[in-house]
This record gives C-alpha cells, sequence and structure tokens, in this order.
C-alpha cells in the first residue's frame, strides 16, 4: 500500500466517522459534500474500477471520422442548436473601381471596389481625383 492510499483511507475513516456523528445547527448541510468526498476517494482506491486511462477509442478512418461529424452536425441542425438567425450573404460588387492615392490599373497600390447602388456621384469622384489623386474606373 502507498503512502497515497493509506492516507486516502485515513480520509475516509475521518469523514465517515465525522458525518456520522455530525448534527445539523445550520441551514447549511455540510455532510453532503463531505459525503460526496468520501465517496470520491474510495472510487479512487477502488481496483475493481476502470480509471478513465484504461479507455481507448476505436479506431476510425478519416472517412468514419467525417461521415460522424457530419451526423453529429445535422443531428444539431435538426435539435435546433444552430438556429441564432444569423445569415450571410455576399455583396454585390458594383462594376466600378477606385485605384487610391496615386494607384493606376495593373499596379500595387490599395483599390476599392464599392457594392452596388454605393458608388458616388461624379462630382466626389471629380474631387476625389483633384485632392487624393484617385482614379474612378468603370468595367465595361
Amino acid at each position: 500500500m502507498t503512502k497515497t492510499q493509506s492516507a486516502l483511507e485515513r480520509v475516509i475513516i475521518e469523514l465517515d466517522s465525522w458525518c456520522d456523528n455530525w448534527t445539523p445547527t445550520s441551514y447549511n448541510d455540510p455532510r453532503i459534500s463531505l459525503r460526496q468526498i468520501a465517496d470520491r476517494a474510495r472510487d479512487v482506491l477502488d481496483p475493481r474500477k476502470k480509471k478513465m486511462t484504461d479507455f481507448q477509442p476505436k479506431p476510425q478512418t478519416p472517412e468514419e471520422v467525417d461521415q460522424g461529424l457530419r451526423d453529429a452536425f445535422i443531428q444539431a441542425k435538426e435539435d435546433g442548436v444552430f438556429d441564432w438567425g444569423v445569415k450571410f450573404h455576399q455583396p454585390k460588387y458594383s462594376n466600378w473601381k477606385c485605384y487610391l492615392f496615386g494607384n493606376r490599373p495593373g499596379g500595387n497600390g490599395i483599390m476599392y471596389v464599392p457594392s452596388e447602388g454605393r458608388v458616388p456621384n461624379r462630382f466626389v469622384r471629380f474631387m476625389m481625383r483633384i485632392c487624393f489623386d484617385c482614379l474612378w474606373v468603370k468595367d465595361t
């Protein structure tokens, strides 16, 4: 018997005797948590119980893992786990491109493509050209 096992047995004996002789004097009953501690210590010392390290999962091929994950996600969707109401959509881009701050077509600078319906008017495009050297080009 190791020192750990003997120490656990002494703890079990002390907890059992304390729980059996304890009389409730307050609303909170500590016997519940102490009894659970004693039970867990007994479980550790019991050689007949399987340890968590003894569990070995069945080897699976990548295809089996893939199918298992797909089935789990399908079941989760059916159970409403992913029912958040969030939907993602890809915005539609316009056929305008803005080459910013001196960049020109074919260059490596910054290019901005606005979404459909968000293209600035002719005056804004002209002022961007004068003030910031931005070139707006419409693809045909």
